[in-house]
């Protein structure tokens, strides 16, 4: 009986300790879901609209839509492996990705570099698309149009289906439930080469950050070299760029991405003090303040006869100065659609080359224009 008493009070005794000790398991538990530790920062050279953390798991990618992380942001948990140690507030999402919807034809220069363009399986505003590959598998039902960006089609997401759907806004999205939504701000950026290290986050979801990592350091190796040709150039010719849409003129402002590649081109873009991306006005107004630039950047026609009769007071206008990035453009229903808005953004040091024989042409007397053409001239254009 003695020995049976003490088995009791050992079993009733151990049970107890088992209680207290379950609290501390879930505790340390816990602990190691959160454990940042295992996080190491990549370092980005230009970018300030998103940042990338490496993880035993793989990635965090955290994007922000303001300046600062204090803004609204989105975290997604980039995932090789099924893993529990994931931070709280991250997306999960596995990797590498095989199908892919956006929202946006910027999306396609980054996803042409990388060689990922077979993996897009919806797109929307399929009529505004200048790629080739894209538009045929668009028509042949390959690549399930979504409609609109602005409304898109709720069943063809579903259809397509994609792995993640990028958006490239902060919409609220009523077809959230049907794909993982992937929000992207390149666009916010403002210098070029800062856009295009955006090739970075975009590679993650195909798990080839090394690969993008040597693509973007060989852009930005030519793009300095190329703007260290026009360094030390005291004459710089003044610049403006406007495009207008009935009798409003759209400039670009300081803090738009042209605006730092206008002055790495070695022109005195006049515009380059304000402190917003983009300057409305109207027709007298751009006379006004305007009419002595040297040159005119982004015209938004190919033709002269198209602009304003006004306008051939412009001291551009008279010298034929006026330029466009609509030389590689089709014809699609009345509309000029630009590879210029596509491939352009993963490829600055491209613009930047067009604009330095433009407005240096001596510094690089036997380079033929890519994206930038002289308004009115005859140019064979697709």
């Amino acid at each position: 009986m003695l020995v049976l008493r003490k088995i009791k009070r050992f079993t009733v005794l151990f049970a107890m300790g088992c209680l207290f000790l379950l609290p501390s398991c879930r505790e340390v538990k816990r602990e190691s879901v959160h454990d940042e530790t295992q996080l190491q920062p990549i370092p980005l050279q230009h970018a300030t609209h998103f940042r990338v953390e490496e993880a035993p798991f793989g990635y965090v990618a955290t994007i922000f839509a303001g300046k600062t992380e204090q803004d609204v942001s989105f975290k997604y948990a980039l995932v090789r492996d099924d893993s529990d140690n994931l931070p709280d507030d991250a997306q999960k999402i596995k990797i590498p990705i095989t199908r892919v919807g956006t929202n946006s034809g910027t999306l396609f220069g980054f996803l042409g570099l990388l060689g990922e363009m077979e993996k897009i399986v919806a797109t929307c505003d399929a009529k505004y698309i200048f790629s080739d590959e894209i538009r045929d598998k668009v028509q042949s039902g390959e690549i399930i149009s979504l409609g609109s960006s602005f409304e898109m089609n709720g069943e063809h997401i579903l259809i397509a289906h994609p792995d993640v759907l990028f958006l490239s806004d902060l919409r609220d999205n009523p077809h959230s439930n049907a794909c993982p939504i992937v929000h992207n701000f390149e666009w916010k950026e403002t210098s070029a080469l800062a856009r295009t290290e955006w090739i970075k986050f975009f590679s993650l979801f195909f798990d080839k950050y090394t690969l993008a990592d040597s693509i973007f350091q060989s852009i930005e190796r030519r793009y300095t070299a190329l703007k260290q040709l026009t360094d030390t150039i005291s004459n710089r010719p003044t610049v403006i760029s406007a495009g207008n849409y009935g009798e409003t003129w759209y400039m670009t402002g300081g803090e738009g991405f042209m605006s730092k590649m206008y002055e790495d081109a070695g022109g005195d873009y006049l515009l380059a003090d304000t402190m917003v991306p983009t300057v409305t006005c109207g027709t007298e107004w751009l006379l006004a303040q305007y009419a002595d630039a040297d040159y005119w950047m982004n015209c938004g026609t190919t033709r002269l006869e198209e602009l304003d009769p006004r306008l051939h007071q412009m001291k551009s206008y008279k010298s034929g100065n006026i330029y466009h990035f609509q030389k590689r453009e089709r014809r699609v229903e009345n509309m000029n659609i630009s590879d210029f808005y596509e491939s352009a953004v993963a490829q600055p040091d491209v613009v930047l080359e067009d604009l330095i024989s433009v407005l240096h042409p001596a510094l690089l007397p036997h380079h033929e224009t890519i994206y930038l053409g002289r308004c009115g001239d005859n140019e064979e254009r697709r």
